[in-house]
């Protein structure tokens, strides 16, 4: 493959020592050879990358954080890979983060907590930030301030034939609405420019381990209390295998459990003490780890359920309920779980998110009450993934009666148009496909959850 001229970063193909290393992505599930693999020192680079793609007629992938489930940040084409632009900067008087298109969650943590200032990301710090946010972005900050894509108040984006535009509000608004929630759909996005908020030092957070036997009641008590929890409270529950790390007691390594993660975003004082009260009363837990922990550290606490290079299938769901039926399913998956590496986990929404108008951005799903996520690991290429994607599918089917009306884009797999629509919604995706033919109306960037211009989906109708 011919280098890309007038390109600066390095360029790898398959004769370079890093390639390998370089082409894979966090699902090992992905096997995927790029005939060359850009890696980008700014936008300068970004551009020339994108020229020699149209020279080329190839196929283009962008990767951020590599963390895509289906694997969209390498194809076989180029891989325009941004990880080298991770700058952060932060204007502490003015709130606001820069923040560069490969770095991730932790990178931000870690520029904005001597600032005693955050912004909602996931809540897994080894995640891109780019994707993350493009596609909405959930997190610990979400219930008080909103969705990622919700703080982003500015982005520079490289359209497909290499012109650099600010989107904002003023500029290019259009555009603005369609990448916060409507993915990698429309451009390169070269750099995001966050609100900030005040977080302190410390705050009051962790994890109660719950044994399996007890899931159903105790999930329960939390439909039951969430709508009654104010903005400062978020909690995250997670049916998955205890693994076998020194940090975890004997008795709980290798059992299914459910392991109810607590954050209450402010002072870890008394009025934080109150209202984790209710949550951490849900019956006896088998390990109390709640305490007063720095956001960064909540951040990192799930990296190890996560790990790089493990073989993953995913499904996901917005919910508008739980009820005894969906509960009684997340149970009974983790009694059947095909694999110690899968999990099954659930997230509140409402608070700020709910607050804002269900047309202010491409997120979709904002009056849904829960986010579902089923995550099926195995170890091995060589292990038969049928047993654990079918687990996956059955609990993703056992959900379906309580469905808000589709996926979390940033979750799906590869489950073809019809789930692409129904992460957004009809209204949402016809305005995508708008912005879409404005901006890439020959889907150059399709590697992702693709919104198809409608020149493109005709031709597909038609059989062309």
């Amino acid at each position: 493959m011919n280098p890309i001229a007038n390109f600066e970063g390095p360029q790898l193909d398959a004769t370079d020592p890093d390639y390998e290393r370089a082409r894979r992505v966090w699902n090992g599930a992905i096997d995927r050879r790029p005939l060359l693999i850009a890696r980008c020192l700014g936008v300068n680079d970004v551009r020339a990358a994108l020229a020699h793609a149209r020279r080329h007629d190839l196929p283009v992938a962008v990767r951020g954080g590599g963390h895509s489930l289906a694997g969209h940040g390498v194809c076989d084409g180029l891989v325009i890979d941004l990880g080298l632009m991770n700058r952060v900067s932060v204007d502490a008087a003015s709130r606001v983060g820069v923040v560069g298109p490969g770095a991730k969650w932790a990178d931000v943590d870690d520029a904005t907590r001597p600032h005693l200032l955050a912004t909602p990301g996931g809540d897994t710090s080894t995640v891109g930030v780019a994707g993350l946010t493009l596609g909405g972005g959930l997190g610990w900050l979400s219930r008080m301030h909103g969705m990622s894509s919700d703080n982003l108040v500015g982005a520079e984006v490289v359209t497909a034939d290499g012109e650099r535009l600010l989107a904002d509000d003023s500029s290019h608004p259009d555009l603005f609405w369609a990448i916060r929630g409507g993915g990698g759909n429309f451009g390169v996005v070269t750099e995001l420019r966050f609100r900030l908020h005040p977080v302190p030092p410390t705050l009051l957070a962790g994890v109660l381990h719950h044994p399996v036997e007890a899931g159903a009641e105790v999930l329960g008590r939390i439909e039951e209390l969430t709508s009654e929890l104010p903005d400062e409270v978020s909690w995250a529950a997670a049916f998955l295998t205890g693994p076998a790390a020194d940090a975890l007691p004997a008795r709980l390594r290798g059992r299914p459990m459910l392991a109810v993660r607590l954050c209450y975003v402010g002072e870890p004082d008394q009025r934080a003490v109150a209202a984790l009260a209710p949550l951490r009363a849900l019956g006896p837990p088998l390990l109390d780890g709640v305490c007063p922990m720095s956001y960064a550290t909540l951040q990192r606490l799930t990296d190890a359920n996560a790990p790089f290079g493990l073989l993953y299938a995913s499904a996901s769901e917005w919910l508008c309920r739980l009820g005894a039926r969906s509960i009684d399913a997340f149970v009974d998956a983790a009694t059947t779980a095909t694999s110690p590496l899968s999990l099954s986990l659930l997230n509140p929404m409402g608070g700020a998110i709910a607050r804002r108008a269900s047309d202010a951005t491409a997120f979709g799903y904002r009056h849904a009450r829960f986010a579902a996520t089923i995550v099926a690991g195995w170890a091995s290429p060589a292990e038969d993934p049928a047993p654990h994607r079918a687990w996956a599918r059955r609990l993703w089917e056992a959900l379906l009666p309580a469905s808000a009306g589709g996926g979390y884009v940033n979750i799906l797999g590869d489950e073809g148009p019809d789930r692409v629509r129904g992460a957004y919604g009809e209204r949402t995706y016809a305005h995508l496909v708008e912005v879409k033919d404005r901006y890439d109306p020959t889907n150059v960037f399709r590697s992702n959850q693709n919104v198809q211009p409608s020149s493109f989906a005709s031709e597909v109708a038609v059989g062309r």
